[in-house]
């Protein structure tokens, strides 16, 4: 079991591995919290860059 706080980033356009793919992995993770971001695809992390790193230091301000 994963005990570490966990954030699932998804982009809600992925056409590889739909959302709904991504809301049933977060929901195996106790806790874990769910960050889906609009006008993007596969690889949120290059496609919209802004909103994947705003998610991803929301998150790690949080559990500082």
């Amino acid at each position: 079991m994963i005990t570490t706080p966990t954030l699932v980033i998804w982009g809600r356009d992925d056409k590889i591995l739909p959302l709904e793919d991504g809301k049933h992995i977060a929901a195996q993770i106790p806790g874990a919290r769910t960050v889906v971001i609009d006008n993007s695809g596969h690889i949120s992390a290059v496609e919209q860059p802004g909103a994947f790193l705003a998610a991803l230091d929301g998150f790690l301000t949080s559990h500082r």
